[in-house]
């Protein structure tokens, strides 16, 4: 009876079965295997009737089937060895499915073979070999005859012929001998070496330079061969970078040959490797001479030396005369010497620019005398240049002269210098001595004080910095004064603005911390006792920064410093020493002064309505009545009381902060009340659904409702744009989960809700934001959120779609299942949509 339903199991199993008896030769090795029993499902396997199998051998009736892993012989010796693991992996061309063999040995010198359907995981093994493909043009798989088995492309009118036409082919079918053979050889590299290998090849295609690079891979497990696989690329652009390297060598060459200096290279030990002509016409010989020549035996000390240093990595440069080695040349030469730096930061040798300056250099001797004349008015030019002969006599001014003077060098000319150069000393009043018979008196460069004052022809006073030299002759005599001035009221005016910035705080216009330092220690004498300081803090400063922008912040801090100079005195010293940390000094000042100051500055901002609502500080104060008192101890207590007081309103401040943000949003955004509304009380349900607690389900509500805060920040017109929103849009729009964790995460109230909204936009399969979350990676709300926010978007109508109802939303929403969404949840959320009183 058992053995009846075994029977029918076998025969009825879409697991393909054989009964084998094994064939031995005279050495009890074995040959072949004779076929004593099959099923059904076998002989679909191998497209034969039973009568076609049963009696035959092994090698007469497996002709169609394709062996992945062994040849005859190996698969024979694996099938009668009952201690190895048998893994063979066969395909075949009847079912066209993929199976994996198993081997069972009832008794001895018997087999039963077990064929099981493995084509679903060798197709999710494709999968991903498809995924890493789309990195290439062309992607194949051949097996180790070289056979085609796979062959994907984005692009077939890359393939030589139809895709369908591939598979099953050998690479002889398809290529041409040279091809093939080029392609064997790397296969067999691949396979031996186990290493990746490169077919570079033309296009085949008429009219067609592109070229291509195949990626060969030789695929093993455990030393046993898997496939083959090839990944073509274009590879034109490398090519012609090849190409374009090669052209430009050449062009360096032929500018190298003929740029009109000359050009040498030497290597470390001296001997010159390569020149151009012009260096060779510069020495004076040819070129056959000096290639092998060594460099040190250059007898020149200056040229010896630049040659050694150049070897010691230093670069150098040197002018001097040549003497030829033949003695019968001598040129003046300019010479730069450049190590050349090896791979490992070694130097290699020298690279020599050699110029034959010798015509310079005589037309330099023709001009010595000119340019000595006019040399010191050319290195004391500043702006205003005026030069007079040896009787003071204007002869010379340049056109910023006439401009400081208000003098043209027409009406100038022959006059005295100090009727041009009215100066006098801006301290005492006094007219300056002429700096012209100054200078003829001492014979020395001289230069004016810095309080030296110019009037000009039209009556305007300038400062001015000025320096006057003497012009001498080749015999070293005084032959004029030139004189070199500038207007200073830039300067002074710029020097004036430095120093307001170094004690004033750039934003608000208030005295800075390094003024106040300074201030605080001046006041701390006993005159000015009782000396009060006042510190105080500006409340939801980045709480504004983060929700508004720091244009908003920097207002904030405006109305405060105004408030405080409205409501102080002159002598009583305000600055800014921090980011929102403002100190009043208030010298012989009592307790209700003080308590008056800071009553009025904080009522009068509680008026001043801004973004965040109205404008809040908090303030403390200390007065120091002794002058065993340190000031610095007293400082320490103001901001100690500041601090009590700031902390103890901090959470009310703030939670008044958040408030405010939201009734903004809505009010600029009032479709975002709505939202945050469906959002939160969806979560709610799927909360419920998936049997959260009461707090994590009130979490959630909370969550829901301020998940979108952070687009208080987001421009309106972005968030009010009809039609497609542009890459700069989404990118400002995937700001706002940050933006809202800043404004959430710093307020007790709702720092657990900050993580929760922040990873709201992450998505299940990672390609989220902000950052990339994955899967279970992301916390449990947020996907919960997720699913909210794109539900009750789904079922929205907006400018750029319709709304989705009942089936249709519930369809959209699976679509991102697993992708967008955890497919948990959703059936979850689906779930709570459709049985809500279902517990």
């Amino acid at each position: 009876m058992k053995q009846d339903i075994y029977k029918k199991v076998i025969e009825n199993s879409s697991i393909g079965y054989v009964f084998l008896r094994i064939i031995y030769d005279h050495a009890t090795k074995p040959v072949d295997y004779e076929f004593l029993d099959t099923n059904a499902a076998f002989e679909d396997l191998i497209n034969l009737q039973s009568e076609e199998i049963l009696g035959k051998s092994f090698a007469e009736v497996i002709l169609n089937i394709h062996l992945l892993k062994y040849d005859r012989h190996s698969f024979y010796h694996k099938l009668a060895n009952k201690n190895e693991d048998l893994q063979l992996e066969l395909y075949s061309e009847a079912t066209h499915k993929w199976y994996n063999i198993h081997a069972d040995y009832p008794e001895s010198g018997y087999i039963v073979l077990l064929f099981i359907d493995i084509t679903n995981k060798k197709e999710t093994v494709e999968e991903k070999i498809d995924l890493l493909s789309s990195l290439y043009e062309i992607y194949f798989e051949l097996d180790r005859d070289y056979r085609f088995t796979k062959v994907i492309t984005n692009n077939e009118e890359l393939l030589f012929i139809p895709k369908n036409k591939i598979i099953g082919k050998l690479i002889t079918d398809i290529f041409d001998k040279n091809w093939s053979e080029n392609f064997i050889l790397a296969f067999q590299t691949a396979f031996k070496t186990e290493k990746k290998q490169f077919v570079e090849y033309e296009s085949r295609f008429p009219n067609d330079d592109r070229f291509f690079l195949a990626e060969i891979n030789c695929l093993k497990r455990n030393h046993q061969f898997i496939q083959y696989t090839v990944g073509i690329s274009d590879f034109s652009y490398q090519k012609r970078a090849e190409r374009k390297l090669n052209e430009d060598k050449e062009r360096y060459k032929l500018i190298f040959n003929h740029v009109p200096v000359g050009i040498m290279q030497f290597d470390t030990n001296g001997k010159i490797v390569n020149c151009n002509e012009k260096f060779a016409q510069i020495i004076g010989t040819d070129k056959d001479n000096l290639i092998g020549f060594n460099a040190s035996a250059v007898k020149d000390p200056i040229f010896y030396n630049a040659y050694i240093s150049v070897l010691n990595n230093k670069t150098i440069e040197v002018e001097n005369e040549y003497h030829s080695l033949s003695g019968n040349k001598t040129t003046y030469l300019r010479a730069l010497f450049e190590p050349v730096i090896g791979e490992k930061g070694a130097t290699i040798g020298a690279i020599g620019i050699v110029e034959d300056i010798s015509k310079r250099k005589n037309l330099e001797k023709q001009i010595e005398f000119e340019k000595e004349r006019f040399k010191t008015t050319l290195l004391s030019i500043g702006d205003g240049v005026i030069a007079t002969d040896i009787y003071n006599r204007i002869i010379l001014m340049n056109k910023a002269a006439e401009k400081i003077t208000g003098w043209s060098q027409e009406d100038a000319l022959e006059k005295s210098s100090e009727n041009i150069l009215n100066i006098f000393d801006e301290k005492s009043g006094e007219k300056c001595e002429s700096p012209v018979i100054r200078v003829m008196k001492t014979g020395e460069i001289i230069s004016m004080t810095d309080h030296t004052m110019l009037v000009s022809r039209t009556g305007k006073t300038i400062p001015i910095k000025d320096s006057a030299a003497p012009i001498k002759d080749e015999s070293d005599n005084i032959i004029g004064v030139v004189i070199v001035f500038r207007d200073i009221t830039a300067s002074r005016e710029k020097e004036a603005e430095i120093k307001y910035l170094s004690f004033h705080d750039h934003l608000t216009g208030l005295y800075n911390r390094r003024f106040f330092d300074i201030e605080m220690q001046r006041l701390n004498t006993e005159r000015n006792l009782p000396l009060a300081l006042i510190v105080s803090d500006v409340n939801g400063l980045k709480l504004t920064n983060d929700a508004f922008g720091h244009l908003v912040g920097d207002r904030l801090l405006k109305t405060v410093a105004n408030t405080m100079k409205q409501v102080c005195r002159s002598d009583e010293i305000i600055s800014r020493i921090g980011g929102d940390e403002f100190v009043i000094l208030l010298p012989k000042t009592d307790s209700a002064r003080v308590k008056q100051i800071v009553k009025q500055i904080s009522d009068n901002l509680a008026s001043e309505i801004l973004e965040m609502g109205s404008v809040s500080i908090s303030s403390g104060w200390e007065i120091k009545t002794d002058m065993n008192q340190d000031i610095e101890e007293i400082l320490k207590s103001a901001e100690k009381k500041m601090y009590r007081h700031k902390v103890s309103e901090r959470n009310s401040t703030r939670n008044d902060a958040i408030l405010f943000i939201v009734k903004t949003l809505y009010e600029k955004f009032p479709r975002e009340q709505k939202h945050a509304e469906n959002v939160g009380e969806l979560s709610e349900m799927l909360g419920k659904t998936v049997g959260l607690t009461n707090e994590e389900i009130n979490e959630l509500i909370t969550a829901g409702n301020l998940h979108d805060i952070g687009k208080i920040a987001i421009s309106n017109d972005i968030l009010n744009k009809n039609g497609a929103l542009s890459d700069e849009d989404w990118n400002e729009i995937r700001r706002h989960p940050e933006i809202s964790y800043s404004i959430l995460s710093t307020i007790s109230n709702y720092a657990s809700l900050a993580n929760i909204i922040l990873y709201h936009h992450e998505r299940y399969d990672g390609k989220g934001y902000p950052k990339g979350l994955k899967g279970k990676e992301i916390p449990l709300q947020s996907r919960i959120i997720t699913i909210a926010d794109a539900y009750d978007v789904i079922t929205s109508d907006s400018s750029y779609k319709k709304a989705l109802r009942g089936e249709a939303a519930i369809a959209e929403l699976r679509s991102g299942a697993g992708s967008q969404f955890d497919p948990d949840l959703v059936e979850a959320f689906i779930k709570g949509l459709l049985f809500p009183n279902d517990d």
